[in-house]
């Protein structure tokens, strides 16, 4: 209420990472993946939208001071003290909004526990590819398959953290991205075989998050013949996955692909004609946002010489 700013905190529907975005903000990017999520799909309405109702329903305003008409009296405004209490009580109300906003962000810096515990360390599945925590008993666990495994660390300090992150290069994985001042708690990697590992300090609630990729099982793939992604060259590798290839939609996994052979692909198809709307690197690597024949298109290396590639119809993104 009274246009108080929101927060919420989900999974990223394309890797599984957590995304945090405000009711402020117009839109947020996945800090691993970097996938892009707008505000008005995860709150229902715009921030501007929330302020405009909830002053509507705020406490109505004083009423105005009666003015005598009798004959023979002096016209003289009349108090209203019902209109003072309302205005007391409007002041009231913010306080305790106020107090309830501060206590609900300092609630939010808690970590809550919600995941599964570990007995041993064997029976993860992928426990082969990665050192075990040093303490089972902080471990919080959300997957664990032969394909993909997702586990938080709590009590948890920055030091901590980067033990973990020595002991996984000592393991066999490589950094993708050289840490810097804006990505020190974000550690990506891969090993020889091509499995991919995000490792994310949460250095306001003690924790870290880890997430590790088994390698894709590829195959030599023929480029689409039709639907959106045909209208492009096709890149310098025929080992892949074709994920998606349905209703306009094509996501597409391209090995031997280095980071270099990647902004080169990106550079081809600009000269193609497709219009860049912007690209970054995340903490995992580098991603490039597009557009060509009224198609949304994304480029992103994944590290390991993985990269993918994802085309949606403009259509279907208007408007949403």
């Amino acid at each position: 209420m009274f246009g108080l700013k929101k927060t919420r905190a989900f999974s990223c529907t394309a890797c599984g990472a957590k995304v945090t975005i405000s009711s402020d903000e117009e839109y947020t990017l996945c800090p691993k993946c970097g996938a892009l999520y707008f505000s008005k799909d995860i709150f229902g309405k715009s921030q501007a939208e929330s302020f405009t109702k909830d002053r509507k329903c705020a406490a109505p305003p004083p009423k105005k001071a009666k003015i005598s008409t009798r004959p023979g009296k002096t016209q003289k405004a009349v108090s209203a003290p019902a209109g003072k209490k309302a205005v007391i009580l409007v002041f009231l109300v913010i306080g305790i909004l106020t107090s309830i906003g501060w206590i609900g962000s300092r609630a939010d810096q808690t970590y809550y526990r919600d995941g599964d515990t570990v007995g041993s360390w064997d029976t993860i599945e992928l426990h082969g590819k990665l050192p075990a925590p040093p303490d089972l008993s902080d471990v919080d666990l959300y997957m664990n398959t032969v394909s993909y495994l997702t586990f938080d660390v709590c009590n948890a300090t920055e030091e901590d953290y980067l033990a973990y992150c020595d002991a996984c290069e000592t393991s066999g994985f490589s950094e993708v991205c050289p840490r810097d001042a804006a990505y020190s708690y974000r550690f990506t990697a891969a090993d020889k075989d091509g499995c991919r590992l995000a490792i994310y300090y949460q250095e306001d609630r003690n924790f870290y998050d880890v997430s590790l990729d088994a390698p894709y099982e590829t195959i030599t793939i023929v480029w689409p013949t039709s639907g959106p992604a045909s209208a492009f060259p096709a890149p310098p590798t025929d080992q892949g996955i074709i994920q998606s290839l349905r209703d306009g939609y094509c996501d597409i996994i391209l090995a031997g692909m280095s980071l270099d052979d990647v902004r080169t692909y990106a550079a081809s198809l600009e000269e193609q004609g497709a219009k860049t709307s912007f690209s970054f690197e995340p903490s995992n690597g580098w991603k490039w946002y597009g557009t060509f024949e009224g198609c949304y298109v994304t480029l992103q290396y994944l590290g390991a010489d993985y990269a993918e590639m994802s085309f949606i119809p403009t259509a279907d993104t208007d408007g949403n």
